[in-house]
This record gives structure tokens, C-alpha cells and sequence, in this order.
């Protein structure tokens, strides 16, 4: 016989069932991937878009955290088309929030330098 303990309890069910014989609760069973791993795309390669997304984060928060996130996903995709459409979708919430970012930054550089050119 097998001692099996449960995750959810901690009881130990000695039958093989499909669930805890103290608390009840189902055991994940094991699931079959809907393409098999030799159908399955290259990972794609996501260096620079994740530096370009922690910088972004630095730039500007919400669209740093939503590149971020994204990059995570991006080899999630079965396809390499579902990987470049993600790629391209990170680097457009990249682009926003290097724009929303820097914009605001160079302005400051520029009323800066007007402002030291007043004093002299």
C-alpha cells in the first residue's frame, strides 16, 4: 500500500482515490498539453525588451509594470507568431511610457537651461 498525504490537510490516505478520505479534497490530476513539446516554438529571445521594460519602469510606473508582465508571457506562446505578437505588444507599452517618461524629463532639461541662461 501507498501512503499518500493530502496538500490541503495533511492526512494520510492509504487508498489511491482521487480524494482526501479526511477532508475531501480533489488531487490535481495531471493534464496532457494540448501540442505536444516537439511542436512547440524556440523560446523567443527577450533580453532587450526586458532591459527596455525595467527602464520603462523607471520612466513611468503603469506602463513599466504592464511591459514587465507581458515580457513574462511572451514564451508562453505555442507559436512563434503568438510570440511575436506578444513581443510587439510589449515593445508598444515600452515606447508609451518611454515617451510618457522622458517627455516631462526634457522638459525640465530645457526650462533648466533657460533658467541658468536668464541668470548670467
Amino acid at each position: 500500500m501507498v501512503k499518500n498525504y493530502c496538500p490541503h490537510c495533511g492526512g494520510q490516505n492509504i487508498n489511491d482515490g482521487d480524494t482526501c478520505a479526511y477532508c475531501g479534497y480533489v488531487f490535481p490530476v495531471a493534464r496532457e498539453n494540448p501540442v505536444p513539446e516537439e511542436n512547440r516554438a524556440e523560446p523567443y529571445p527577450t533580453g532587450g525588451l526586458l532591459a527596455w521594460s525595467i527602464i520603462t519602469l523607471l520612466l513611468c510606473m503603469i506602463p513599466g509594470i504592464v511591459a514587465l508582465v507581458k515580457v513574462a508571457g511572451i514564451n508562453a506562446g505555442w507559436s512563434r507568431e503568438e510570440q511575436e505578437q506578444q513581443a510587439r505588444s510589449v515593445k508598444n507599452w515600452c515606447l508609451a511610457g518611454t515617451i510618457l517618461g522622458a517627455v516631462p524629463i526634457l522638459i525640465y532639461i530645457v526650462m533648466l537651461v533657460a533658467a541658468i541662461l536668464n541668470w548670467i
